[in-house]
């Protein structure tokens, strides 16, 4: 359940997610819920899901994915951000809205 992936999450010090391909991103929605920063990937959907309130990195470059994970690391005020605008932009994830956005994902692989 989610009290469950929150205890799990909530001790991380962040979440590292640069895949190459995300369906919906839901790792991510896990992790704001979870008042943890996230690192996340410029392709397919994850940009959209995090918004502004992750550091966004090309998943091709290891150089990209380290520099954003010794900025977090050093930058406190900057893991505090994160973590506050993660918080509210979970709030715009309805299960209605969640369920359009996954459908709509659904229906881009299938054209592909």
């Amino acid at each position: 359940g989610m009290d469950e992936l929150v205890a799990l999450y909530g001790g991380a010090f962040a979440l590292t997610y640069a895949s190459f391909f995300e369906g919906f991103g839901i790792p991510i929605i896990e992790a704001f819920k979870s008042g943890v920063p996230v690192i996340t990937s410029n392709t397919s959907s994850m940009p959209e899901i995090a918004g502004k309130n992750a550091l966004i990195v090309d998943p091709h470059s290891p150089e990209e994915i380290q520099k954003a994970m010794t900025t977090l690391y050093n930058e406190e005020a900057l893991r505090e951000k994160l973590k506050a605008e993660g918080l509210k932009r979970v709030e715009e994830f309805t299960w209605e809205r969640s369920a359009q956005a996954l459908y709509g994902s659904i229906m881009q692989c299938l054209k592909e």
